[in-house]
């Protein structure tokens, strides 16, 4: 089970929180057909956007959005809070069929594919309260790096992040999640330099993510003890598509082309791009949306 566990370590003067996030990748991933390295990059920004709302408990949702001048284009990962109090992610890429020949190091080539120059942007929801947007530019396009890069300047948080993504032969998603440590205020100095050195000295995260018991296991590995856990959250692939979200999008298109679509006399579909869900528009509902978006209408209210 997909979940994220938050604790303390190095006597309550580090932040710890680790996620395994597999399964959710690996659904997200077979919605979004991605090859390889592509799954890399997904996988690595939803579990940063999973990390970061884990860390937010303010925030209603997170949207986090990676645009580098690499071949991917954009990717996009959003993480929720769900009513049951579970975490919710999804995410995708603009090309999904990107697939680079692995680094010298046997690596996938993320930065490669997302691009070294660019912009993580960094969105939250807040609960009773106006969106929060930041943003900082890309340091190697690796993700974990480039998070990091984030919370340092962006909101004086001096950390570390480690993303992973484990591709099996048949491109499936073997393995994912990551971890995220911060110095709580007073610790940062020493503590920094510990953790340093121990993350210097730290298997992969796909590797941690392996190793049981978990997550005290991978603690052990990161941090040197096996860390008090306050909470497990448990983290799953979500949606937030609905047909009254696409209905919205269709009504951009204006009275006009609505009412073109509507006289070929065939459905016109709107297809989620994180889900691949499909919502068919038949020729009445697409003339009723038409008259939802003439001057004078009054929209319909649609709940979301």
């Amino acid at each position: 089970m997909d979940a994220l566990y938050r604790g303390l370590a190095l006597d309550g003067r580090v932040r710890l929180f680790v996620l395994r996030l597999t399964e959710t990748v690996r659904e997200a991933a077979r919605h979004v057909e991605t090859r390889p390295t592509a799954s890399a990059a997904l996988g690595r920004a939803m579990a940063a956007a999973v990390l970061y709302a884990a860390g937010t408990k303010t925030a209603d949702a997170i949207h986090l959005l990676i645009a580098g001048d690499g071949p991917l284009g954009r990717v996009v990962a959003d993480a929720f809070r769900l009513p049951d109090g579970a975490l919710g992610a999804r995410g995708l890429v603009e090309r999904p069929e990107i697939d680079l020949p692995p680094r010298s190091d046997g690596k996938l080539d993320v930065g490669g594919a997302v691009g070294r120059r660019g912009t993580l942007v960094v969105a939250r929801e807040l609960a009773g309260g106006p969106p929060y947007r930041g943003t900082a530019p890309l340091v190697s396009g690796e993700i974990g790096e480039d998070f990091a890069f984030y919370l340092l300047t962006s909101e004086q948080i001096p950390s570390a992040v480690g993303l992973g993504v484990l591709v099996a032969g048949d491109h499936t998603v073997e393995a994912a999640g990551g971890f995220w440590l911060h110095p709580l205020p007073g610790a940062e100095g020493e503590v920094l330099e510990v953790l340093e050195a121990r993350l210097r000295e730290a298997p992969p995260v796909t590797t941690l993510l392996r190793r049981t018991p978990f997550p005290e296991a991978a603690a052990q590995a990161l941090v040197g003890e096996a860390g008090h856990w306050e909470t497990v959250e448990p983290v799953r692939f979500y949606c937030t598509c609905s047909e009254a979200k696409a209905a919205r999008t269709l009504r951009l298109l204006g009275p006009k082309a609505l009412e073109e679509e509507a006289a070929r006399g065939r459905p016109l579909e709107v297809r989620c791009g994180f889900c691949r869900r499909r919502y068919p528009f038949p020729p009445a509902a697409l003339r009723r949306l038409a008259e939802t978006v003439r001057p004078g209408a009054e929209e319909g209210r649609d709940g979301t």
